[in-house]
């Protein structure tokens, strides 16, 4: 049976979140949990079940073993302390990863103002910051488990009123970065068959928004460390096709997008950024990469946990 369907993930219903814990984490944090996140096919539960072991101090190291499955070399973990400063923003929450993170409450992509985590704002799943090559590095993770995007409202994010809406919050970043002669986000000439209304497609979408929230707040204070680079990983579940590979319903308000059907979303990602940013995005399968993890005997429980249901 596929680990993605209802039905098997109905037999995990009494224990949904592999902690009760969890939801003391997220109100620790004033994060309000997702309407789903008690269904079993739920992103966000999956998310903190999978992350949530890594959160104490105690787990750095293991956290940084972790991370090299999915092909990410750090140097060390930073524990975020409790009532930590990012700009206006105080986050009450603490530990190795942050669920729900938005940055500053004043957002610097142009997104409605407000320190609402989790909801109406570009919020990263999975938080975490270290040090790489020498450089303080937020990682940003967009998390998939069953979730899929066939809908209008989801395959035109820049259609009517609120498309208008978001392209003019959006394309100035990178009208600035251009004039500025900066490398901007995309691969993006004056004779491209393509351009950012393209990226109207939900998960392109979301990752737009965790990029430029991640460039913008490179030169930001959280606590006492300076932000100083930004990686994106987007981790699926390897079973999601309907998810991971690009199809034609999925481009019909993006017709530059139509030579990269039946192309996997990483890889067509990964083509569209800038040679700059491509070194700050990682696209993988969480259960494929799990695969590779020999845990400690401390977090046996927690693995034997998620290989029964997730893997």
């Amino acid at each position: 049976m596929n680990v993605l369907s209802k039905e098997y993930q109905s037999k995990f219903k009494d224990e949904n979140l592999i902690s009760k814990d969890i939801y003391n984490v997220l109100k620790m944090g004033g994060i309000r949990p997702h309407k789903g996140i008690n269904s079993p096919i739920s992103s966000q539960a999956s998310c903190m079940n999978f992350w949530y072991p890594f959160i104490k101090e105690e787990r750095k190291e293991d956290l940084k073993e972790f991370l090299k499955c999915f092909g990410l070399e750090v140097d060390s973990i930073i524990t975020i302390k409790p009532n930590s400063t990012f700009e206006d923003a105080i986050y009450r929450d603490s530990g190795n990863v942050l669920f729900e993170w938005i940055g500053p409450i004043k957002s610097p992509i142009g997104e409605d103002d407000g320190y609402l985590r989790g909801h109406h704002r570009t919020s990263i799943d999975a938080y975490i910051l270290a040090y790489i090559k020498g450089k303080v590095t937020q990682i940003l993770i967009e998390w998939k488990f069953t979730e899929t995007y066939s809908s209008k409202y989801n395959t035109g994010k820049f259609l009517g009123a609120k498309g208008i809406e978001r392209l003019a919050r959006y394309s100035p970043i990178i009208a600035r970065d251009r004039q500025r002669k900066q490398e901007i986000l995309f691969k993006l000439d004056s004779v491209d068959n393509w351009g950012l209304y393209d990226i109207c497609y939900e998960p392109f979408y979301q990752l737009l928004r965790q990029h430029m929230l991640g460039q913008e707040t490179i030169g930001k204070n959280f606590g006492n460390y300076f932000i100083q680079d930004y990686i994106v990983m987007h981790l699926s579940h390897s079973k999601n096709n309907k998810l991971n590979f690009l199809a034609p319903q999925h481009c019909e308000y993006a017709k530059g997008l139509e030579p990269f059907i039946g192309l996997e979303l990483h890889e067509i990602w990964y083509k569209l950024l800038n040679e700059n940013h491509q070194k700050r995005f990682i696209g993988a399968y969480w259960n494929e990469c799990f695969k590779r993890y020999i845990p400690p005997i401390e977090l046996s429980e927690w693995f034997e946990y998620i290989k029964k249901r997730y893997i």
